[in-house]
């Protein structure tokens, strides 16, 4: 069934439906799904409501929507990547072993050595490999190098899904299942991806669609010439809201495709006005001062404790060293003594800092070698961990060794979601154990670069939204900047 509706007659469907126990609301993100819950639970003014009831998209086709494989669960994200990984591992150690390789033109024999950087290119071929499947088939050929690679590919992922009862949920025409709820699904013209599920949802009795209307949309729109003017009259027209109409600030919303290059000249404008906003875009993980410290613990290894990488992971002002006063008695020995970079000579790799340290005896820097030394034993053993589990065992040994407990609250709260990050990838690894890449370390913190992480927020301020994120969700005032 489908209904064309106006936000009022959402709220309408939503609390004529509210109280049956199998109503289940399903928006596009979960932004829409959240404030659409605080709508209803404000309309009501008391009582309460299931969270269940209200959720997300990706929500929905998780639980609803099963592979024929009933026996089989989802493929996790992370899994891919571990999968490829392996088989860089191995197709390697082919190489080396003079055996011929599984691929010859996907990864050409010649960049064996920096094979690891096709791991994110190739794991994102795996989606798409049953249509290129299907197409062949079809066409009956493979004809060259690069097909007979692919087909290799496919066979040994087709053969790793079967062995670890998974299935790719991109190959899958999967049927829904309600599992005695009704879903009602809200804006499904904005949801990337519903054509894929479009024909198996419309026949479903257990399914109501709810649209937008295709015309008489109440909206105004204000053309103009270049995007710095366009900002500007979105700020006049946002102080104006707030001053006339009297919308709280929390209640305006403002979307924003391209919103890295549109961001700083908005929050210019925005604070020029003196309009409080908060940007609800996420960042990755490693962008965050605090998620950049198993990066700069990397960078220190493989830079052999450099000047540059030593000093930047010790003056992360996110982390909370315990010991300041060696710290800085460190960075200033180094500074002195010009302990620049480590290098290798005749094959024997030397330390600049312990060089350095040995040549200047009895002048009070015993303190500040011996944190030297701990500090690079505990760092290469944590790089050097042969299994996600002992990167977990070696982190927590380093946080009780050289941090404090006086994390910021939000370095806390990266660095927590940070390990939970791990914990998945040791969950993983305690259920495939046969599928390890061959530096666990590097794999985590390439790992953190694919992980957005948004800040929880609470204030009174203009929310500032990615494109369509907010697509559906019951602000007073929300507002396209495009």
């Amino acid at each position: 069934m489908i209904k064309a509706v106006t936000l009022t007659e959402v709220e309408e469907i939503i609390c004529s439906h509210a109280q049956e126990e199998n109503a289940v609301f399903v928006f596009p993100t979960g932004i829409s799904a959240q404030m659409w819950m605080e709508r209803y639970l404000e309309i009501i003014g008391s009582g309460s409501c299931a969270t269940e009831q209200f959720i997300a998209w990706d929500t929905f086709k998780s639980s609803a929507v099963r592979s024929k494989m009933q026996d089989r669960k989802s493929i996790p994200a992370a899994l891919r990547k571990l999968f490829i990984a392996a088989l860089i591992a191995e197709n390697s150690e082919l190489i080396h072993a003079y055996k011929p390789p599984l691929f010859t033109t996907l990864i050409v024999p010649e960049y064996e050595s920096s094979a690891s950087s096709f791991v994110k290119w190739l794991t994102s071929i795996l989606p798409g490999l049953a249509a290129w499947e299907e197409k062949s088939r079809q066409q009956n050929y493979v004809n060259d190098d690069e097909d007979r690679d692919i087909l290799t590919l496919n066979n040994r992922y087709k053969r790793f899904l079967a062995q670890q009862q998974l299935f790719e949920p991109a190959w899958e025409k999967p049927p829904f299942e309600s599992n005695g709820h009704h879903y009602y699904i809200f804006f499904p013209e904005i949801i990337t991806d519903f054509h894929e599920y479009e024909k198996l949802l419309y026949v479903s009795h257990d399914i109501t669609l709810v649209s937008v209307p295709a015309s008489n949309v109440p909206y105004d729109a204000m053309v103009t010439e270049e995007a710095r003017t366009e900002i500007k009259k979105a700020s006049l027209f946002i102080r104006a809201l707030a001053e006339t109409e009297k919308i709280p600030w929390d209640g305006i919303a403002v979307s924003v495709p391209d919103i890295e290059s549109y961001k700083p000249y908005l929050l210019r404008e925005f604070s020029l006005r003196s309009i409080p906003y908060t940007v609800r875009a996420g960042k990755k993980l490693f962008e965050y001062q605090a998620g950049k410290l198993f990066s700069q613990i990397e960078t220190c290894v493989l830079q052999h404790f450099s000047f540059s990488a030593l000093s930047t992971l010790l003056l992360n002002t996110s982390v909370p060293w315990k010991n300041q006063k060696v710290i800085s008695q460190l960075i200033d020995f180094g500074i002195r003594n010009n302990c620049v970079a480590s290098w290798n000579e005749d094959g024997v790799q030397i330390d600049i800092w312990e060089t350095t340290f040995q040549s200047i005896v009895g002048q009070g820097e015993e303190l500040c070698a011996a944190f030297y030394r701990e500090l690079k034993h505990t760092l290469i053993g944590l790089y050097t961990a042969k299994s996600f589990s002992e990167i977990r065992s070696k982190y927590f040994q380093f946080r009780n060794v050289f941090l404090s407990d006086d994390f910021l609250i939000e370095s806390d709260l990266i660095l927590s979601r940070s390990i939970r990050e791990l914990i998945a990838l040791v969950d993983l690894e305690e259920s495939f154990p046969d599928v390890m890449p061959p530096d666990p370390f590097s794999f985590f913190v390439e790992r953190l670069t694919e992980i957005d992480y948004l800040p929880q927020q609470h204030s009174n301020a203009v929310n500032i939204f990615p494109y369509k994120v907010a697509a559906g969700a019951p602000f007073a005032a929300p507002i396209v900047i495009c």
